[in-house]
């Protein structure tokens, strides 16, 4: 998991939530607009090199979350 982490680190610019949290499950879906990833009432969370990075970002966080909200139910 550290490995991923610095990964994601390598190709984004952290935006701190104004309230400085973690995400919550209310935060998704993420969504890219440009190279911004951000939740869907448009708080940016961070900054990616460029559209694209940004889009596999959110991609991949949402299938995380999905993931993790899954294994809860199924539990």
């Amino acid at each position: 998991m550290n490995a991923l982490r610095d990964f994601f680190r390598s190709l984004v610019r952290p935006t701190p939530p104004e309230n400085n949290s973690a995400l919550h499950p209310e935060d998704f879906p993420l969504k890219a607009d440009g190279a911004k990833v951000a939740t869907p009432d448009g708080q940016p969370i961070a900054v990616a090199k460029d559209p694209a990075t940004a889009e596999d970002i959110a991609e991949r966080l949402n299938d995380d979350e999905e993931r993790k909200e899954e294994d809860k139910w199924s539990a």
